[in-house]
């Protein structure tokens, strides 16, 4: 008796893999599986969607930043962020490519539409008679080089580049990618220094405060190289397990006898859980139909959603969603733009 497997083939109880191709491959421990190294038109599509979800939780979480527990959502979508620009540049990108086609990629898709983002900013801030924008800081946010006034502890009074860290931790990512993927050649190393960042971002986290989730995040880019490298991870059962274990693990410790101490790992195994799901489960197409809407736009309503936050009434979600829309709105506009421009 054989079923079908969520990665395409038909699955023998006994001792096989029979995939569609009429390859035989030996049968793999049920909690874990082999995964393809191209992760498939679906995959790729889930976590396009995830990702528009992802922007609206952490706009969500900034709007509503009195909201404690709204966090953890935050977090979450940060990891997904990190996670999958690491793991699909791995696949796309393998030890052996030219470099200079890689920057090239790079700097014609976010660094132009960072700058036609920033000079946005820089005119609607002089619009509003914004103080201290002709200093030094303008610059370094300008290029989003933000993260580093943050963790050096340097003054910033410009008001470019409000949270802007994360597009600097995604350009350290790019600058170090090319040499640090070859470290993961081989799958015992690559799951030694997962596991092993995992533990620095934990240390790190708990001894060292910096105002946002600046080493989970790291993390979430090691852990995706590591998950395209090994090519192997958990499968659906197991990944589910974990994420509502994790879940409901967070709401009993947190809410029950307020412990927190252990957020960092149950965030982690909850983000991780969550994205090894994608590559197994259908989301609706009206999700992805919102998804594939907004897909598009994710980099300019990160980089303007915090100057757009509208306090009109008493009314917190009626204002909220004005405020949505109009994020949305100029993120189209702004990616149209940016699409006719070309370098």
């Amino acid at each position: 008796m054989l079923w079908k497997d969520p990665l395409g083939g038909f699955r023998d109880p006994g001792q096989f893999w029979f995939l569609k191709n009429g390859e035989v491959g030996l049968k793999q421990p049920d909690i874990l599986i082999r995964t393809h190294s191209d992760p498939g038109q679906k995959t790729s599509q889930n976590f396009q969607t995830l990702k528009v979800l992802s922007i609206f939780a952490v706009v969500t979480g900034h709007y509503f930043e009195n909201i404690e527990v709204l966090w953890i959502p935050v977090t979450v979508g940060l990891f997904i962020f990190a996670y999958s620009s690491a793991y699909f540049t791995t696949i796309k990108y393998d030890e052996k490519f030219d470099r200079r086609q890689y920057w090239l990629n790079k700097v014609s898709r976010v660094f132009k539409e960072l700058v036609i983002t920033n000079i946005f900013l820089l005119i609607f801030l002089v619009s509003q008679g914004e103080k201290d924008i002709f200093c030094w800081q303008t610059t370094v946010n300008f290029f989003g080089l933000t993260g580093f006034l943050n963790w050096l502890r340097i003054e910033n009074p410009s008001p470019l580049g409000k949270g802007m860290w994360f597009m600097t931790l995604l350009w350290v990512f790019y600058s170090v990618y090319p040499s640090v993927v070859t470290w993961f050649r081989v799958k015992f190393t690559a799951c030694i220094l997962a596991f092993v960042s995992l533990v620095c971002a934990y240390c790190l986290n708990q001894h060292i405060v910096i105002g946002h989730a600046l080493f989970f995040t790291a993390n979430a880019f090691v852990f995706g190289i590591c998950t395209a490298k090994i090519k192997t991870g958990f499968s659906y059962r197991t990944s589910l397990l974990i994420l509502i274990s994790s879940f409901l693990a967070m709401v009993l410790l947190n809410f029950a006898i307020s412990f927190k101490t252990i957020n960092f790992i149950l965030i982690f195994l909850f983000s991780a859980s969550l994205v090894n799901c994608l590559k197994y489960i259908d989301i609706h197409p009206f999700i992805h139909k919102v998804g594939d809407y907004f897909s598009d736009c994710i980099l300019q309503i990160y980089l303007i959603h915090g100057y757009f936050f509208l306090h009109l009434s008493d009314q917190m979600l009626t204002d909220f969603a004005i405020s949505l829309t109009m994020i949305c709105l100029i993120s189209k506009i702004l990616k149209k733009i940016c699409l006719k421009i070309r370098l």
